[in-house]
């Protein structure tokens, strides 16, 4: 959750936009391109909702949206 904390951060929230790879549409199947060139099974997205998280013992959760841009 950290990493993922510090990823969102990183973009200043629902700010800025990344690329998002489908796993299920990239060729091989749940692959990326950590470059960003490959464009097969690849969005560009943003979050759209603000960081939402809760803790309770032995669970900790995020609920985050994205939004795919045009």
């Amino acid at each position: 959750m950290a990493a993922l904390r510090t990823f969102y951060d990183a973009r200043n929230g629902t700010h800025e936009p990344f690329y998002f790879y489908d796993p299920f549409e990239t060729n091989p199947k749940f692959s990326y391109d950590p470059t960003g060139a490959a464009v097969t099974g690849r969005y560009t997205v943003r979050f759209n909702t603000d960081w939402s998280q809760s803790v309770t013992p032995g669970r900790s959760d995020v609920q985050l949206e994205l939004i795919e841009l045009a």
